[in-house]
């Protein structure tokens, strides 16, 4: 099996399940679903915790939802994050 960096799973995402997601929307709904708060998913990505929030901002308008709940179930029904195992860090 072939391990794949972050930005691939998340442009695969992006492409299949969100088309409206830019890479670092993507990104950041992938973070959410994993669980990490704002602050963590910022540095985690290089961000400010108050860009993570405007991402997040743009996220739940494009996708017409209103919580991370529901941005989280939305990540898990269009098959992303990958299953118990997988590795999103590998580089």
């Amino acid at each position: 099996m072939r391990l794949l960096r972050t930005s691939d799973r998340v442009e695969a995402m992006s492409d299949k399940a969100n088309p409206a997601l830019t890479a670092h929307e993507g990104r950041v709904a992938a973070l959410v679903a994993r669980g990490l708060t704002n602050a963590e998913i910022g540095m985690e990505l290089t961000l400010s915790p108050k860009t993570v929030e405007s991402h997040l901002s743009s996220i739940y308008r494009k996708l017409e939802l209103r919580s991370r709940t529901e941005l989280a179930l939305h990540i898990v029904r269009s098959g992303f994050p990958p299953a118990a195992g997988d590795t999103l860090d590998a580089k």
